[in-house]
């Protein structure tokens, strides 16, 4: 018969075509794909038959239409049923739209298995499809895979974590205000976590040590008030021989004892495992034995200073991961100082482009600065100009602040093993008492005096070869001011009436201008004048 015989034809086209894929699995296309069935293009209503009726197999659906056509051959039909649907990768581009008309297709470990119970979602058949999509776009039918079961719902993991507490504002009504503590003001607010960077050498350690000292003792730091209180230092980067050293140094600097440091503690870690905090495949903070160590003894001592030194020592994670950062400076480090109701300083190393000319002298992940409180810098001075830059001065700058002002620095100069701050009254007058910073336009004045009293002159003019700052950010006893600083002062000094601009006879007796104090005598000898008289640009 002819159709039986057309049928047969098509048989053997199919089979030729699709056998690769068809008897050797639940896949079909071209001969390259190996996607799940129902992915690669449907090219007949054959396959729409195999796909939505069949389950992708092509030889019960090519024997259903042979009983439709009326061309059922003897051979039986198979008794097996077809296997159920299973889930799918993700669709490429060219078959997108079956994911967005026909729900989300996800990975087959994720989906749950259905249940006998379950019952049958209704069935699709190739009619419905056909007359659905007969006013469609050739490349917008849907003839892609039914929908995959649905993925199941995300279950929330509950650990163990402290509750919140939640306050109702109105119950603070007539409740007196607390007042911020500070260990020291501005620069080292209580209860929260401090930073400390400083490259390799610069003496963040020394000053951290410093620090503990005069928290003890009750002595000034860097100049400033210290709250008096206990401390505790974990130093991992010197032994105990050289923490020895370093605080005999610390010691005389300060006029104090040894036997005056009763409110001090400091361990070394050099060779031991120091890290406080790890992270697990997940990302999970895991506490180690060192951190419940360190926090138990500053709560035995009842502390309230901590000094950690330094990060890359303590910190058991990607510095560049901002979650793992802010879970170790905020929750761990951060709740330490909660707890303890104390500071943590932590010293830091900078990165190679904080320390760059643009950089802002911090390092990894922003959430290192961030998450703080507060966050210093320690560094040395730049060449100013054609100047070189004394190797022994340093600059501590307040770079963070949530709680003052940002900007504020303090001079320091590397002395006999100790850090020495350069703007106040002892580097002037000699006196050994550590004072509050004096300010540069006393500084200024002390110099103009020196230089008048040896004979040299200098100008207010910035053209001229003696211009006053110039000269005075040259003089080792300058207190680490520098010209930018010192230029800045004598307009506040000039402006203020306290120096003045007069006349004195220069080099062939022309009248040249010179910076004096207000009120000091100007019986300055000529000759010493003419010998020390300025360049011929002077003014």
């Amino acid at each position: 018969h002819p159709r039986i015989t057309i049928a047969f034809i098509l048989l053997a086209l199919v089979v030729i075509f699709y056998h690769p894929l068809v008897f050797q699995g639940q896949t079909f296309g071209s001969p390259d794909s190996y996607a799940p069935a129902g992915f690669s293009k449907a090219h007949d209503a054959v396959d729409v038959v195999a796909i939505l009726d069949h389950g992708g197999d092509l030889k019960a659906a090519l024997r259903t239409m042979a009983k439709r056509f009326g061309l059922e051959t003897s051979r039986p039909a198979s008794t097996q049923e077809p296997p159920p649907p299973t889930g799918y990768d993700v669709p490429d581009e060219e078959n997108a739209h079956a994911a967005t008309d026909y729900g989300e297709i996800g990975n087959p470990a994720e989906i749950p298995k259905a249940s006998a119970s379950d019952a049958d979602p209704p069935r699709t058949t190739v009619e419905t499809i056909l007359t659905e999509s007969a006013d469609l776009p050739e490349s917008n039918k849907p003839f892609a895979s039914p929908a995959a079961p649905p993925r199941p719902a995300i279950k929330v993991v509950r650990g163990e974590v402290d509750k919140l507490v939640f306050v109702d504002p109105c119950t603070l009504d007539g409740k007196p205000i607390p007042e911020r503590r500070w260990i020291v003001a501005e620069w080292l607010p209580v209860g929260v976590v401090t930073l400390n960077y400083g490259d390799g050498g610069t003496g963040k350690t020394l000053l951290a040590q410093q620090l503990m000292t005069s928290c003890a003792t009750g002595t000034a730091w860097c100049g400033l008030h210290v709250e008096p209180c206990i401390s505790l230092g974990i130093f991992c980067e010197d032994d105990p021989d050289e923490l020895h050293r370093r605080q005999a140094r610390i010691n005389a600097a300060l006029g104090v004892q040894f036997a005056d440091l009763a409110n001090m503690r400091w361990a070394s870690g050099v060779g031991l495992d120091n890290l406080l905090v790890t992270f697990d495949a997940d990302h999970k903070i895991k506490f180690t034995e060192r951190l419940g160590e360190i926090e138990d003894h500053a709560a035995k001592i009842k502390a309230s200073l901590v000094v950690l030194d330094t990060g890359a020592d303590l910190f058991g994670g990607n510095e560049n991961d901002r979650t793992q950062v802010r879970q170790f400076v905020g929750m761990t480090l951060g709740g330490m100082a909660k707890r303890l109701g104390a500071v943590v300083l932590l010293n830091v190393h900078p990165s190679r482009s904080g320390m760059s000319a643009t950089g802002d002298h911090d390092g990894g992940s922003t959430a290192w600065s961030n998450t703080s409180r507060s966050r210093w810098s320690l560094s040395r001075l730049p060449m100013e100009g054609d100047t070189p830059a004394d190797t022994d001065e340093r600059i501590l700058t307040r770079r963070k602040a949530n709680y003052a002002s940002i900007g504020e620095t303090i001079k320091l100069r590397w002395s006999n093993g100790v850090l020495i701050p350069l703007n106040h009254r002892a580097g002037l007058g000699g006196s050994s008492e550590a004072a509050w910073g004096a300010p540069v336009d006393e500084v200024f004045l002390v110099l103009l005096d020196r230089c008048a009293a040896q004979a040299v002159f200098v100008s207010h003019s910035k053209n001229s070869g003696n211009f006053a700052p110039k000269i005075f950010a040259k003089r080792p006893d300058r207190s680490g001011f520098t010209a930018k600083e010192f230029e800045a002062a004598m307009h506040r000094l000039l402006a203020a009436k306290r120096i003045r601009a007069e006349e004195y006879r220069g080099k062939g007796r022309s009248w040249r201008a010179r910076l004096a104090v207000e009120g000091a005598s100007n019986d300055a000898p000529t000759q010493a004048g003419e010998a020390a008289s300025p360049t011929e640009g002077d003014v």
